[in-house]
């Protein structure tokens, strides 16, 4: 994966701001704790004396599936970095029209401050962390990666392949009938397709889900059933529930622990709008 990220980061770099040789490049570790729009690490370069540079992380990739561009000052020892993220979704599929980020960086410190404001989410996500200025042996292994053929064969190949998880799920609440007991996730590139026993007896094949981000060995990731009929939902308070339940799910690709909630979209304010379903359970790689 993260020879993968390499390759997409510098690719855009090559793409936007030319030779590789004259670039800084920093890779900074800054997201300690989960947190929705910051990610674990964070990758920026640029030419000296520019305006722009380049910023690539896990939440670049999951919506624009490139790297950024961000508005540039510097300042000797300071760098300020400010750019934004159009087009992408919280784990529950709730549309964000812009993330707006802020980083400073002290090159005498090596120490980064970040924060991500999402339009219309409420809530601000701010973290600081370290970085480092790749040297040169290490930028030369990542850049002869991008130039080497083979390597291009391989992560094309890596990133073609189909990963099927097969989930026995346990359900934790009174209320099931949402809840699934058997469902099928598949990893294709950036892809999430997933499948279940609920949405068997709606007549629906899969559905896609929309992928949030990756803590560690974590996959977050949400999607929608919509057309709920009324004898699935809650026996009380049946007309105040839509007819769509938003779904999160969490799976670890390590170790196949699975969880997962889900919550009706009510018609009025008023109605409960608290988890109507909750699921935990185990996932298995199925083998090719």
């Amino acid at each position: 994966m993260m020879r993968s990220f390499w390759l997409a980061f510098l690719s855009g770099i090559f793409g936007s701001v030319g030779a590789a040789s004259a670039l800084e490049i920093y890779q900074c570790s800054v997201n300690k704790r989960p947190q929705e729009f910051i990610a674990q690490t964070v990758v920026f370069a640029y030419e000296p004396g520019a305006k722009t540079a380049l910023v690539s992380d896990d939440v670049t990739q999951n919506f624009l599936r490139k790297p950024v561009e961000a508005r540039l000052r510097d300042r000797g020892n300071k760098l300020s970095l400010n750019w934004r993220i159009k087009g992408a979704k919280t784990a529950s599929n709730i549309p964000l029209p812009v993330i707006t980020y802020s980083a400073n960086f002290n090159r005498k410190t090596q120490v980064i401050r970040m924060n991500a404001a999402a339009t219309g989410y409420g809530v601000d996500f701010s973290e600081s962390g370290k970085c480092r200025l790749l040297p040169d042996s290490e930028r030369s292994k990542i850049t002869a990666l991008l130039n080497n053929p083979q390597v291009r064969k391989q992560v094309e190949k890596a990133n073609a392949k189909v990963y099927t998880y097969n989930c026995k799920i346990t359900r934790k609440n009174k209320f099931e009938g949402v809840t699934p007991d058997t469902l099928k996730i598949v990893l294709k590139d950036r892809d999430v397709i997933i499948s279940d026993d609920i949405m068997a007896k709606l007549g629906k094949s899969d559905i896609a889900a929309k992928v949030d981000r990756v803590v560690d060995s974590d996959l977050l990731f949400g999607w929608a059933l919509k057309n709920i009929p009324r004898a699935m939902k809650p026996d009380t308070e049946t007309k105040f529930y839509g007819d769509t339940v938003n779904y999160r799910a969490r799976l670890n690709l390590k170790n196949g622990k699975f969880a997962m909630e889900g919550n009706f979209v009510t018609r009025v304010s008023s109605a409960n709008t608290g988890k109507q379903m909750t699921g935990t359970g185990r996932c298995k790689l199925q083998k090719p």
